[in-house]
């Protein structure tokens, strides 16, 4: 998305918007991964290493379970449609 960002830049109104939020998709991403190496490395045997990959990932799923129990949501339809980017005019 960022490198999206930066070789279309003229496709979009303003963007620093869509690249904060490509950044804190990456962030999250990144230390979610550093988090479950490091809890996976400390771990005694292999079934406490099974346990915590499948709990770190449902834990990372929270936020999307939330989003899709919202009964009326905008930013739910919104997502669900596809993103149109249009070029402005000059």
């Amino acid at each position: 998305m960022m490198k999206y960002l930066a070789n279309h830049h003229e496709d979009f109104s303003e963007t620093m918007g869509p690249f904060q939020i490509a950044v804190m998709q990456f962030i999250g991403a990144f230390f979610t991964e550093i988090i479950n190496i490091l809890v996976i490395c400390s771990c005694p045997t292999i079934m406490n290493v099974i346990m915590n990959f499948i709990a770190l990932g449902a834990i990372s799923e929270i936020d999307n379970y939330y989003l899709a129990s919202l009964p009326v949501c905008t930013l739910k339809d919104a997502l669900e449609v596809p993103l149109e980017v249009k070029k402005k005019s000059s």
